[in-house]
């Protein structure tokens, strides 16, 4: 995996990288103010599709256009430090086994 460390406009770090279906990704340094601090992980767009029995899946169009009409959702997880130090052992044992314990 390619990746690329970058800087938000407000001066937050951000890794950029494509998953396995090339989907572009990225880890993300939070904004928010909290008990902990956080970072953002997942796809950066949402790839809504829909399904038509005995056709398929089929891109949804999302309308974002002058009139005002968009649309807006997040692919990406929020988490915390330990919620992160809780996945570090799955993540890790994966990475050197494929399987998850």
């Amino acid at each position: 995996m390619t990746s690329e460390k970058k800087f938000t406009q407000r001066g937050f770090g951000i890794i950029e990288f494509n998953d396995y279906n090339g989907e572009k990704c990225s880890l993300q340094k939070s904004s928010v103010i909290a008990d902990e601090e956080c970072v953002w992980l997942g796809c950066d767009e949402i790839g809504l599709k829909k399904f038509i029995p005995h056709q398929g899946w089929f891109d949804v169009p999302l309308e974002n256009d002058i009139s005002g009409i968009s649309h807006i959702a997040n692919n990406r997880m929020h988490l915390t430090q330990s919620q992160v130090q809780d996945l570090l052992p799955q993540l890790t044992h994966f990475a050197d086994t494929g399987e998850l314990l």
